[in-house]
C-alpha cells in the first residue's frame, strides 16, 4: 500500500495545528469558538481522489473516542503546495475515484450561474 494511502484525512493539518497552537484538539475545533492565530507549519498535499478538499482552509478530523468528525478552520491551515501526481492517483480504487468525481459534479451543478 502506498504511503499516501496510510495517512488519514486531516492528519497533516492536525499536526500543523497542534504544533503551532498547542493544547488539545477539543479546544481548537470550530465549535469551541477558539481562533487559530499562530502561524502553521507549511505542508503539502498529494491527493488521491477528486474531492478537492486540499484546496480549502478547513479540515475534518474524526475523534477516535466519539467517532464524530470535528471541524477545524483557519486560513493558515490551507495547504501550501498541492502535487497532482497521476501515478499516485492511479492507485485509488475505481469505485472511490468515481464516487468523488460524482460528488464534484454534483457540487459544481449547484454553483450559481
Amino acid at each position: 500500500m502506498p504511503a499516501a494511502r496510510r495517512i488519514r484525512p486531516g492528519v497533516n493539518e492536525g499536526v500543523a495545528m497542534v504544533l503551532a497552537e498547542g493544547g488539545e484538539f477539543d479546544t481548537l475545533r470550530v465549535e469551541s469558538g477558539n481562533r487559530l492565530v499562530q502561524p502553521k507549519l507549511p505542508h503539502i498535499a498529494i491527493p488521491t481522489t477528486l474531492s478537492a478538499a486540499e484546496f480549502t482552509s478547513a479540515t475534518g478530523i474524526t475523534n477516535p473516542a466519539s467517532g464524530v468528525k470535528e471541524i477545524y478552520a483557519s486560513l493558515s491551515l490551507a495547504v501550501r503546495w498541492v502535487i497532482l501526481d497521476p501515478l499516485t492517483a492511479a492507485a485509488t480504487p475505481q469505485r472511490l475515484w468515481a464516487g468523488t468525481g460524482m460528488k464534484l459534479v454534483a457540487a459544481a451543478s449547484k454553483l450559481p450561474t
